[in-house]
């Protein structure tokens, strides 16, 4: 990926490890839908501002989390968590 990305004409400096490449930032705006599609692909993407490294381009782990998960063994009236409490139940909250 890093001789696809050398020849999209990106200031790249190896930075010792195999897969790891340095931009500075103005690069980075410039080309940053080819240094999130290197990140997906495992290169260490590093952003730098005046040759001085200041961020390093990841890709999300997506997590197990799932919404809905005991939708189906739940049941009653669910809660509006934006209404505001009502007095007495505020009361209990607060340790009145």
């Amino acid at each position: 990926m890093i001789s696809i990305l050398r020849m999209a004409n990106l200031a790249i400096q190896p930075c010792g490890r195999v897969a790891e490449m340095q931009v500075n930032v103005h690069a980075a705006k410039t080309q940053l839908s080819k240094l999130i599609e290197a990140a997906l692909a495992g290169e260490d993407v590093i952003i730098a501002r005046d040759s001085i490294p200041a961020v390093r381009l990841v890709p999300v782990r997506a997590g197990n989390f799932k919404f809905g998960v005991l939708a189906d063994r739940v049941s009653g009236p669910v809660p509006d968590f934006l209404e505001p409490m009502p007095e007495e139940g505020l009361r209990r909250w607060e340790g009145d």
